[in-house]
């Protein structure tokens, strides 16, 4: 299996009071999937580590059963402790998912055995692939593209997300891990260059709030016109620049969501809904960018 096209980090609904709003899950599911190519639950946008294991396997099951089918869930089981990382992948496996992927063990610096242990763990437990989530600032340190291919052939982890905002080392994964690895864009920020060196999909924070719009720039990018698809790359990225008007991205697009109509339901504490006076900024900033009314 290897992943393609625009697959957003879908962002996790709760209730007013903090419960999970299961009925809010199934309906941005069931947006997004109108749209995009796939969909990457319990990431960072989604929230994962705020929430119990029980509520990450409930979001899995409700988005595979929102989805219908029509496209491919990945589901992130990354945890601090293997036992509760196991436990969401044979989850996920059960549920339908077409994949996992975990960052690697947070918190603590763990070394280098402790890292390829804990993916030789997850990979003897399923069957479906398994993705290395590098996203260095969540977690504390990054994976090298060194370190990478030793973990792709020890303990044959089908690719990674990478989250590194780092050009060099999207394409230094690339070519340290082989054509058969499979590397997939963690932000849509740099998706015309990593295009260019190998990258097939993308995890983009806007296609929560834009899907139609991230398929149509994974479309353009993947079709060679460089010049439409440079545009379309500062295009989005002046998007970025609006949405992070509004402070923490997965609240941002959690409201722009129910501006749309979309049942998106609220932040889990600490996080808050945005203030009037910030969403009114990310609103006249979009304008600016002549893409907002969606």
């Amino acid at each position: 299996m290897r992943l393609c096209g625009a697959i957003p980090p879908m962002i996790t609904p709760f209730g007013k009071d903090g419960s999970l709003d299961e009925q809010a899950v199934a309906s941005v599911a069931s947006f997004l999937a109108k749209y995009v190519h796939g969909l990457f639950i319990c990431g960072t946008y989604g929230g994962g580590p705020l929430m119990t294991v029980a509520e990450r396997k409930r979001v899995c099951e409700l988005t595979i059963k929102a989805v219908e089918g029509k496209i491919p869930v990945i589901a992130h089981i990354g945890t601090m402790d293997t036992a509760s990382a196991l436990e969401l992948a044979t989850h996920a496996e059960k549920a339908g998912a077409k994949a996992v992927a975990s960052i690697p063990p947070a918190y603590f610096a763990h070394n280098e055995d402790n890292v390829l242990h804990y993916f030789k763990s997850l990979v003897d437990a399923i069957d479906i692939p398994v993705y290395l989530y590098n996203n260095p600032k969540t977690v504390g340190y990054a994976i090298s593209p060194k370190f990478l291919a030793k973990i792709a052939e020890e303990a044959h982890i089908s690719g990674v997300k990478d989250s590194s905002f780092d050009i060099m080392v999207f394409s230094d994964y690339k070519r340290y891990c082989g054509p058969e690895f499979d590397v997939v864009l963690g932000t849509e920020a740099l998706l015309l260059p990593a295009m260019a060196v190998g990258a097939q999909a993308f995890i983009p924070g806007l296609g929560n709030a834009f899907p139609k719009l991230m398929a149509d720039f994974y479309q353009v990018c993947a079709q060679g016109n460089t010049l439409e698809a440079r545009a379309f790359q500062h295009k989005v990225n002046r998007i970025r620049d609006a949405v992070h008007l509004g402070g923490a991205n997965l609240v941002t697009v959690q409201e722009l969501l129910r501006l749309q109509g979309v049942n998106a339901g609220w932040p889990r504490l600490p996080f808050r809904p945005l203030t009037p006076d910030k969403l009114a900024k990310v609103q006249t900033a979009l304008e600016q960018c002549e893409i907002w009314p969606a």
